[in-house]
């Protein structure tokens, strides 16, 4: 499955599963583990990552899911990689960057740090977080300061 970049993708995987299974399960349901990079040749897909029934829920299931997350580095192909502003942690571009991207990213997408400025312009090395359904990779934003 390719992720929609409107949709949170927790949503569409929980979709592909209801749809697979012929079930109507809700998030709290579900419980998702780790993401894994696949490197298979010849597939569309660069993720899979287990979705397992939550104890106590209607159903007892575990299932993994292959789908396709977004390479940090090419979600800013041909956008602008320069942020202005005082910046003292990574997480505080989250929202510049996902509305510059269109992309509903969140602090649990991105690998968070402080940033010291000391001087400008500055440049930062973002990384998603190994856990983050939306991306993986990095990638290098100049911090152009206030």
């Amino acid at each position: 499955m390719t992720t929609d970049p409107v949709m949170p993708v927790r949503e569409q995987l929980l979709q592909a599963v209801n749809s697979k299974y012929k079930k109507n399960l809700a998030l709290e349901h579900v419980s998702f583990g780790v993401p894994q990079i696949l490197d298979l040749p010849g597939s569309p897909h660069n993720t899979q990552v287990e979705i397992t029934g939550v104890e106590g829920q209607p159903y007892e299931f575990t299932t993994v899911l292959q789908f396709t997350r977004l390479l940090l580095e090419d979600a800013f192909f041909g956008r602008s990689r320069a942020f202005d502003g005082v910046i003292t942690h990574t997480h505080d571009l989250v929202e510049a960057i996902a509305l510059r991207l269109g992309l509903p990213i969140t602090d649990e997408d991105l690998v968070g740090h402080p940033i010291e400025s000391t001087s400008y312009p500055q440049f930062v090395l973002l990384a998603a977080d190994p856990r983050s359904l939306l991306l993986h990779g990095q990638v290098r934003l100049e911090l152009t300061g206030p």
